[in-house]
């Protein structure tokens, strides 16, 4: 095709090569420019004043300022392992794995496979790919060939840093067509086949010039976990980055330097780098950074290193209940802050924690494509309300929108949950999924919400995941509620399955891991419905239980129902019906 001939199919073509083209190496590095529809362009505001950033903007580079011009040099950044990294040895820390970096080529845009545990090394390697302008992509060590595979390929990432005992799986992609050039082995490398960054930054000068970039450009590439099907690739640019301390950790949380993070969410998903990096370093608090992620091993961190500010899943406060019920002693004098995220938390749960712990749990709700908590309460401000979500977050607004015509639905009323804030949705890949992702400005949450009249938000299902039985619309959470307060019941799980009679369109079935010394029994299934019955709307009970020993879980720890019921729709063909 000729340039003269027709200019417009010839940069629509160039277009969808770049964007489809996995060996391609960015052309822009605005994260708004990745947008083609200009229909799914996010609004963002800027509410706040500390939100009003300067054009040209480094976060790492604006870290560090904050730590010179704060003088905590001496004060503990990261606890590891007996092991104590402090804001000086951050600093220079990350110079010299910026300097390593450099002198095999790592640049502005370039984008930069992280495979590392929860370390400080993943702290400082992180910082330091941003501050040289290029894209920080960490992944999952949990992650085996071929889903590692799918993100280099899928980011075009030519570099990967990796821990020396998490080799195996890079070693497996190496083998087959891969567009990385250059394998870094961090942690104790001492084989001569790779590269080791020890080595490099032993060698290198240290790096002095962060790189001088523009707010809005990209510095994080992070996957979703793929739960609803093929990972989705979020970017944050450096304005995103800097969003978190002076949204959630200034006005939501009032971190300060006498804080001390902790809890077992890994660094690369969102709500690890949101918390254990760019939440805590922005105020000078100290992380507890714990490879091992046992519920014991956090009973230590408790006694040893006191956490002020602890944040989990709803699944690992189940295991401390569950030790602290057992007679562990959990010494949670030091904290003043339970942060439950990840996941809305059973009410049950809640208020057993609360009863039994007499420490209340404070929600608060993002997504990793906003890079921020954007509902929840404000501890020791807000009277922390069981059974809501919260209210929206210093700088965001929510509204509630009808999933049909997008009209705002009145108070009370269902509808899908809708976010704009400081920070926005864009996508790296599948570009196609941000025009279902945004409209009229706002992110679309797939979560069905209602607003009461005091402004508070409450949950009601995943808006894939409403049961619809007999004509009448099923919350899941609803039922595993209930369910879940009888005394047999651990933790539980509820879906729509295909109702074999044909009297329904779906049955509620629930699958029920059993607490210590019950045995699973027809006879304690009927006892369930019963107390269902009992204690919930009869039309809601599940007309199945299932005792199941474990549920199926994403690599951050939620349930997934979509799993649970994709095998009993596989399951069902030819099975006999249900009465």
């Amino acid at each position: 095709m000729h340039l003269e001939s027709n200019p417009s199919e010839f940069f629509l073509t160039i277009s969808i090569f770049i964007q489809e083209n996995a060996l391609y190496k960015a052309i822009v590095m605005n994260k708004f420019d990745l947008i083609a529809d200009q229909a799914a362009m996010p609004i963002r505001i800027n509410s706040l004043p500390e939100l009003c950033y300067s054009e040209r903007l480094n976060s790492t580079s604006k870290i560090f300022d904050g730590i010179i011009e704060n003088g905590w040099f001496d004060r503990a950044a990261y606890y590891c392992n007996d092991q104590i990294l402090t804001y000086a040895g951050l600093i220079s820390g990350t110079k010299q794995i910026a300097g390593a970096l450099q002198s095999i080529g790592v640049g502005p845009e370039d984008r930069v496979i992280m495979r590392m545990g929860d370390t400080p090394e993943f702290v400082m390697t992180l910082l330091a790919i941003i501050g040289l302008g290029a894209i920080a992509v960490p992944t999952f060590i949990q992650l085996k060939a071929d889903e590692l595979s799918y993100r280099i390929k899928d980011s075009g990432s030519r570099f990967i840093v990796v821990d020396a005992v998490l080799l195996n799986e890079v070693e497996k992609v190496q083998q087959g067509e891969t567009v990385l050039e250059q394998v870094i082995v961090a942690n104790n490398y001492r084989g001569d086949e790779y590269i080791s960054l020890e080595d490099l930054a032993e060698n290198a000068p240290a790096f002095e010039n962060w790189a001088n970039v523009k707010c809005d450009d990209i510095c994080l590439l992070l996957y979703t976990s793929g739960t609803s099907g093929r990972p989705k690739g979020a970017v944050q640019c450096h304005r995103d980055l800097m969003s978190v301390g002076d949204t959630l950790g200034r006005y939501m949380l009032d971190v300060c330097d006498e804080d001390i993070f902790a809890g077992p969410v890994p660094l690369p998903f969102a709500i690890g780098t949101v918390f254990f990096v760019f939440c805590s370093l922005r105020f000078g608090a100290a992380v507890v950074l714990c490879p091992e992620k046992s519920a014991q091993a956090f009973v230590n961190v408790f006694k040893n290193l006191k956490p002020t500010i602890f944040i989990s899943v709803p699944t690992f406060y189940h295991r401390l209940l569950d030790l602290y019920r057992r007679g562990t002693k959990i010494q949670l004098q030091s904290v003043r802050t339970l942060l439950c995220a990840g996941e809305p938390l059973n009410p049950e749960l809640e208020l057993s924690w609360k009863k039994e712990t007499g420490l209340p749990m404070s929600q608060l709700i993002g997504t990793t494509e906003m890079f921020n908590a954007f509902v929840g309460f404000r501890p020791g401000i807000d009277e922390i309300l069981s059974e809501t979500l919260g209210k929206p977050c210093a700088g965001y607004e929510i509204t509630v929108r009808d999933p049909e015509t997008f009209e705002e639905v009145a108070t009370g009323e269902h509808g899908l949950m809708c976010v704009r804030g400081p920070s926005t949705t864009v996508y790296w890949s599948p570009r196609e999924v941000q025009s279902e992702a945004v409209r009229d400005g706002w992110t679309i949450v797939q979560d069905l919400i209602w607003k009461d009249d005091d402004g508070f938000v409450h949950f009601v299902s995943r808006y894939d995941e409403m049961i619809i039985t007999a004509g009448i619309n099923v919350a899941p959470i609803d039922v595993e509620r209930i369910l879940a307060s009888h005394e047999a019941v651990a933790e539980c799980a509820c879906i729509g399955a295909p109702d074999n009679s044909g009297e329904r369109s779906e049955i509620v079935k629930a699958f029920v891991i059993l607490a210590e010394g019950y045995t699973a029994s027809d006879a304690l299934s009927l006892e369930m419905q019963k107390y269902f019955k009992d204690n919930g709307p009869p039309s809601m009970y599940p007309r199945e239980i299932e005792f199941v020993p474990a549920l199926p879980r994403s690599l951050a720890g939620k349930i997934l129902r979509s799993v649970l019921k994709k095998e009993e729709i596989e399951k069902r063909v030819g099975s006999p019906k249900v009465i």
